[in-house]
């Protein structure tokens, strides 16, 4: 009897730790559909750039090496090509979600900086606050090149997402608060 349940209990175990390495070691986004992703990940690829989730901030991220700012006429060339031979919808969407990246990680910066919690504001404002906007700027500016009169729509959608991004944080922080 005794050994039914140790193997019962060890079943469940074994379901429950396929379960959790499914959810905790996926690598797919949900950020970016796949083409999105794809495109992404070559424009990275091209500056030398990574990304990345930290589960302690909530925060996803893109960051640069040490070297990635070698040669970086060079690079941009090569991250030109890549967002002028991609779909112009898809860039534009891939755009508009670095927008949301910037707003959440500069209401995280604030936050951070306010509450204090200056190992998190040192680490995003020090690391990966600059790859973040390099690489939003030149995205920006290879829209623009193909679209200069996006550029109106653009400004008013970054204050759009400031705003719907500071909302919902101070909704989520207001909610955690009571409990």
């Amino acid at each position: 009897m005794a050994f039914k349940r140790t193997i019962n209990i060890l079943i469940l175990l074994m379901i429950f730790i396929s379960f959790a390495k499914c959810s905790l070691f996926s690598v797919k986004s949900t950020v970016f559909f796949d083409d999105e992703l794809k495109i992404f990940e070559k424009s990275l690829n091209s500056l030398e750039y990574g990304y990345g989730y930290d589960y302690d901030m909530e925060l996803y991220y893109i960051y640069s090496y040490s070297y990635s700012k070698d040669n970086f006429d060079k690079k941009e060339k090569a991250f030109a090509e890549v967002i002028n031979s991609a779909d112009y919808k898809t860039v534009i969407n891939i755009y508009e979600r670095i927008l949301k990246m910037q707003a959440v990680t500069d209401y995280k910066i604030n936050k951070y900086k306010t509450e204090p919690r200056w190992k998190y504001y040192t680490f995003i404002k020090n690391d990966l606050h600059e790859p973040l906007n390099t690489y939003s700027a030149l995205m920006l500016k290879y829209i623009l090149k193909k679209n200069p009169s996006l550029s109106q729509f653009f400004e008013m959608k970054k204050a759009s997402v400031n705003s719907e991004i500071t909302k919902e944080y101070t909704k989520k922080e207001e909610i955690t608060d009571t409990f």
